[in-house]
């Protein structure tokens, strides 16, 4: 009233009591009053009831310290991943921003100790939840909050319904002595419950309007979070999972390099493999035609061209037993034996690689009979390869000992030399396919890189066991062979010789192949073998040469021109005169289903290339036509 008196305009808001006993806003102006001289004679009072305008504005405040907290949390939150964290930041603000005494975050996961809630407190320490009973067997907010609805509580000692209102909530005020308690349900997106936030205070009527909105937009920022870091933890495991698979193809696409660099190396080996008994086989062919007058020279050249027949038709067997055992095609014919002969055979045979080499062999075996049942065949291949590779991997004047043992259930076979050794890191790898016992050996000794771990598998199907052993690069090798020995030590009785059979007398034999080297070198030995043969160069004119000529066998070869072996031995069978025929397949294949699609077409006999003149001869003379 006095600054208005001397001269000034005053305005200002005051609360000042009403009729009803409440307190009203007002906005008072006073405003002085002047005569005509400017004098100031007195004073307007105007007072303006602003209640409803003063509650407009408080609202707007509180809106905005709402949004400004929601921002607050929602920044906080858009970079959390941690489902814990999460928790506790929302709890922490929560309480904080209620005015709560204490809060709680009680999510839907499953701990290290098995326990599907998870606690995150504020305002109260962490054994203050302990001991809290939770629903077992149940999901526990589908019961809590099945209308996914907010719950207030202002006086939880004057509830005069003390089972409303979810069970959850109601136990958890219990257990921390809560007077007033708010909880809000935390829901993903899709509607799974999250969890619940649970504030309480002593004292009654402490949340209103404001705590609840704030909580319920906390609550729904919490639900974005959490299931973003479910999303993330499920992202993380994809790529977790991804990156193993990835590291998986990573190391497969290695594997499938060294296999494909190993197959190459295979194949230049076998290249080279193949022509070493060509090239002296084509230098004999030549020879023989310059000394045909010279019956020495001309023995000496043959057994050459044998020897390298042999090796090339020893080569392919491995190769073929290879296939077998990898598709489990390989079957052993086992009979009682002693090992001591099968092993004298090998030694018989690895003895002129020993002598050109000037290496010495050793040699110990047990006096008694060692009888295992086995497949003859198959154990002196194993020998064999051992033997081969003593006397490949040991310089000129070495030494090799081989030495047999009978121990109580399994024999024993080690073959040992003086050679080259090999390298430790060699060792584990040595029985693989294709693998070389030293890269830098000049390929001529080295070998195709399949013949231990042939005889390893065959080994394996006998029972037994093979490892290899050496101190190093020039400290020899030793191999070791382990095979069960025979239930019963019975002596193994030699078969019957078979009596020496007669002389052919020449037959009428009809040979057809469509490569002229093969059919004329052929008919060429069985013409010195007493025979009158005919040719034919494909199915077509083996039918027409049969039909006139009327054989008493037929050497057929399979991969024939338009007309194949088989359908050209179904048609001679049909005829009258082909009943009594002796068919005879000769042909490259040599599998056993090669063998049996033969005998089902009608054929005798199944002889695969290059077929050995002595096997022939014994065929032809020990076979009576039509047998």
């Amino acid at each position: 009233i006095e600054r208005t008196l001397n001269g000034e305009y005053v305005r200002f808001e005051m609360q000042v009591p009403h009729r009803s006993g409440q307190l009203r806003w007002v906005d008072a102006q006073y405003v002085p009053d002047r005569d005509v001289d400017g004098k100031v004679v007195g004073m307007f009072v105007l007072g303006l009831d602003v209640s409803e305008r003063k509650r407009a504005e408080e609202a707007l405040r509180e809106e905005t310290r709402v949004a400004e907290t929601l921002n607050r949390v929602g920044r906080a939150l858009g970079g959390e991943l941690d489902p814990e964290r999460i928790a506790q930041l929302v709890a922490d603000e929560d309480t904080a921003v209620t005015g709560a005494e204490f809060g709680a975050f009680v999510y839907d996961l499953i701990d290290e100790r098995g326990e599907r809630m998870l606690y995150a407190l504020s305002g109260v320490p962490p054994e203050a939840a302990e001991g809290f009973p939770l629903p077992e067997g149940t999901t526990l907010f589908e019961q809590t909050f099945p209308q996914e609805t907010v719950v207030c509580c202002e006086d939880a000692t004057r509830d005069r319904n003390p089972d409303a209102g979810p069970s959850y909530a109601r136990q958890l005020a219990r257990h921390l002595s809560a007077t007033s308690y708010l909880a809000v349900p935390v829901v993903s997106r899709d509607g799974r419950p999250l969890g619940s936030l649970f504030f309480g205070h002593s004292q009654p009527a402490r949340f209103g309007d404001r705590a609840e909105r704030v909580v319920a937009g906390i609550a729904r920022q919490a639900s974005v979070a959490l299931d973003n870091a479910h999303l993330f933890a499920r992202a993380e495991e994809e790529i977790r999972q991804r990156k193993e698979v990835e590291i998986a193809l990573r190391q497969r696409e290695a594997e499938l390099r060294e296999a494909d660099t190993r197959k190459d190396e295979f194949l230049a080996t076998l290249a080279h493999e193949l022509r070493n008994p060509l090239a002296p086989i084509g230098m004999a062919a030549g020879i023989l035609r310059q000394v045909r007058r010279e019956p020495e020279r001309v023995d000496e050249v043959t057994r050459t061209i044998e020897r390298q027949v042999t090796q090339l038709v020893r080569l392919i067997d491995d190769l073929l037993d290879v296939s077998r055992i990898s598709r489990g095609k390989i079957s052993l014919r086992r009979t009682p034996l002693t090992l001591q002969e099968v092993l004298t055979q090998a030694l018989d045979g690895a003895r002129p690689l020993f002598d050109r080499r000037g290496i010495r062999l050793h040699v110990s075996t047990p006096s008694e009979p060692v009888v295992l049942d086995a497949d003859a065949t198959r154990l002196f291949q194993v020998m064999g390869n051992l033997l081969s590779n003593a006397g490949k991997y040991t310089d000129a004047g070495g030494d090799v000992y081989v030495s047999l043992e009978r121990c109580p259930e399994e024999a024993v076979l080690v073959v040992r030399d003086s050679g080259i050794g090999i390298a430790p890191e060699k060792l584990p790898s040595l029985f693989q396919m294709f693998s070389q016992v030293e890269a830098s050996l000049d390929r001529a000794q080295g070998g195709l890189g399949i013949g231990l771990a042939l005889s390893r598998s065959l080994v394996e199907l006998h029972g037994g066991t093979i490892e290899a052993r050496s101190e190093g690069l020039g400290r020899g090798s030793e191999f070791i062979v382990r095979l069960p020995v025979a239930t019963s030590d019975g002596p193994v009785q030699p078969e019957a010789a078979a009596p020496p059979s007669a002389p052919p007398s020449g037959r009428r034999v009809l040979v057809v192949d469509d490569n002229e080297d093969v059919r004329v070198t052929t008919a060429s030995l069985l013409e010195l073998q007493g025979h009158e043969v005919a040719s034919a160069a494909d199915g077509e004119q083996a039918l027409e040469v049969a039909h006139s000529w009327r054989p008493e066998v037929v050497l057929l070869d399979i991969g024939l021109p338009r007309i194949d072996g088989y359908e050209v031995a179904r048609r001679m069978r049909r005829e009258s005169w082909g009943e009594e025929l002796f068919l005879v397949a000769m042909t490259g294949w040599g599998q056993d289903k090669d063998r049996q699609l033969a005998y089902e077409a009608g054929f005798d006999a199944h002889v695969t290339k290059p077929a050995d003149p002595v096997r022939l001869d014994e065929l032809l003379g020990t076979t009576g036509v039509g047998s």
